[in-house]
């Protein structure tokens, strides 16, 4: 396995362009790292205090940075029901607007 560094970026976007065959190689390797068979990180303590954080200690971050979002609809009906919530709050002299760009997230396209 060779992900060329990528972990070391603050998003995973570089991660993400490596490709399945690449993402499917680190998760094999970070399941089989902790296995509870595997004695690499269960008999390693100075090892497991270098690569793992604490739960109550561990801070959620944003894996890649979307500059915008597609907006789906799983069928007309749906459509139709947000559509109309919409028409509704303009009748009571509200704006409404949605900041979309019609693209799919491909971290190959930068």
């Amino acid at each position: 396995m060779n992900a060329h560094g990528t972990f070391d970026a603050p998003r995973l976007k570089d991660f993400i362009a490596l490709g399945r065959e690449h993402w499917r190689e680190v998760r094999i390797a970070l399941s089989a790292l902790l296995a509870r068979d595997n004695p690499t990180l269960r008999d390693d303590a100075t090892l497991r205090q270098r690569t793992l954080v604490p739960q109550s200690d561990a801070r959620m971050h944003l894996p890649v940075e979307i500059p915008g979002y597609t907006d789906f609809y799983s069928s007309k009906e749906h459509a139709t029901n947000v559509g109309s919530m919409f028409a509704i709050r303009r009748t009571r002299c509200c704006r409404t607007g949605r900041r979309c760009r019609s693209a799919t997230t491909d971290a190959h396209r930068r």
